[in-house]
């Protein structure tokens, strides 16, 4: 596989492995969830980004703490 592949394949892997999470979280009742607090995450978040694990707050407590 050459360099550019490589990096090709390295930024679509990432968002894939989120869908498929996503996708069992529905199979599993859990989608729209949030993985933190237990919240239900806002439908404007969900639509923004679908395969969203954490609330609006939680998500900005993991990147405050970055």
């Amino acid at each position: 596989m050459d360099r550019e592949m490589a990096t090709c394949w390295l930024q679509i892997r990432p968002p894939a492995l989120h869908i498929d999470e996503a996708l069992r979280r529905i199979e599993d009742g859990a989608y729209g969830n949030c993985h933190s607090c237990g919240k239900q995450i806002s439908a404007a978040r969900l639509e923004a980004v679908p395969h969203a694990r954490l609330c609006i707050e939680c998500k900005a407590k993991e990147e405050d703490k970055k």
